[in-house]
């Protein structure tokens, strides 16, 4: 066993000094199969080589250090994560980035081949773990990029909103009271309805205009760029307050065709931030309502040993399977709901982080969803 081990040391050690000796025909080797790819195809040598000298570099002391220590513990790829950044920005996708590390893979073992370096058996385990590494070092920086970017994106386009709506909203509620003024002792029952038509719909989509911009910059006060954000925690009657969103909704409910059921026990207790947890039903229902139609939503509650656990459950659409593992997520904007900002459902998840609690979903399309949320009791919060 002790033979095999410092043969296989010897291999390691042989292969991590060929990688330095023999670094440059390695890149123009790699460069000529890399230039096949599609979108490598048009790109002059310094983005198509990028960080490669530095990533061989580095591949060959993990090579080193390999033979020390285990492959989780050796230090991240540098050069791969920015590798994974460069990569993204010049619109490769994640399987062209695996694709380019592949590459690697075969030529840096058809070099070893060729210059009597036994990369066979446990050599080759180390040199595929040292090299998968940074393939995962390089995806994960590339995915966060894409989400930065849907993020970017999506701020941009509530930017548009607010900038491009306010202003004609203004103009027409404006035109419309110039338009009362001026017919005030002469218009017909049919002009009054049909200003009064352009009033509520000016109204509407200002307020729509500003719950936007609301939910936005809540959201950010939720997050860590308000680390400092303080709860209020208090033993509350959490019927009470189902009750009142309850009436509050009622008559957007009826205007749907929904009736809302408040099913909370009267003497269950909750300790919590009253105001957030009003603003996550609030969410909850809301979205509850505008998914269902002709049916029902009912708010209930739960106490057992270590949590108490409230839930909004409708009969309304459901949620497509494609979609249900990242509602939660701040860029989810439903592409059927041209209402949806993909604000609501994120501000739900913060809050219960905020209260160390847990919120789960679980619907059927076509027959409605159950959004629950879970408060761990003061012993067993996390």
């Amino acid at each position: 066993m002790f033979e095999k081990s410092e043969g296989m040391a010897e291999y390691v050690s042989s292969l991590a000094v060929l990688i330095i000796e023999k670094q440059s025909e390695i890149i123009n080797q790699w460069k000529a199969l890399v230039c096949k790819l599609p979108r490598a195809q048009r790109l002059e040598d310094p983005l198509i080589l990028d960080h490669m000298p530095q990533l061989l570099g580095e591949l060959s002391s993990a090579l080193t250090e390999a033979q020390t220590g285990s492959i989780l513990e050796m230090r991240a790829h540098k050069s791969a994560e920015e590798h994974g950044i460069v990569r993204f920005r010049l619109g490769f996708d994640i399987e062209e980035v695996i694709a380019e590390f592949d590459l690697l893979r075969d030529v840096i073992q058809q070099f070893a081949e060729s210059h009597g370096v036994n990369i066979s058996a446990e050599v080759n385990r180390t040199v595929n773990r040292v090299i998968d590494k940074a393939i995962a070092v390089s995806l994960r920086t590339y995915v966060r990029q894409q989400s930065e970017e849907v993020d970017r994106k999506r701020r941009e386009y509530l930017s548009f909103v607010v900038h491009d709506l306010k202003t004609p909203i203004s103009a027409i509620s404006t035109a419309a009271h110039v338009i009362d003024q001026e017919l005030e002792t002469s218009r017909s029952v049919v002009t009054s309805r049909m200003l009064d038509i352009l009033r509520r719909n000016a109204a509407s989509l200002s307020n729509r205009v500003m719950q936007i911009i609301n939910e936005e910059s809540h959201l950010k006060a939720l997050t860590a760029e308000a680390p400092e954000l303080q709860l209020d925690f208090r033993e509350i009657d959490l019927w009470p307050i189902a009750e009142r969103l309850k009436h509050e909704r009622q008559l957007l409910a009826e205007s749907r065709g929904n009736t809302i059921y408040n099913d909370v026990p009267q003497d269950l207790r909750i300790r919590v931030d009253s105001e957030l947890l009003l603003e996550l039903l609030q969410n909850l229902l809301s979205n509850a309502l505008k998914y269902t139609a002709n049916g029902e939503v009912r708010i209930g509650a739960s106490e057992n040993t270590d949590s108490v656990a409230c839930w909004v459950r409708d009969t309304g659409s459901g949620i497509p399977p494609e979609r249900i593992n990242h509602i939660f997520d701040r860029r989810n904007i439903d592409p059927n709901n041209v209402e949806s900002t993909g604000l609501g459902l994120a501000i739900v998840q913060r809050i219960m982080q905020l209260h160390g609690g847990k919120v789960s979903v679980e619907s059927t399309p076509g027959k409605g969803s159950t959004f629950r949320i879970e408060f761990f009791k003061p012993s067993k919060a996390a």
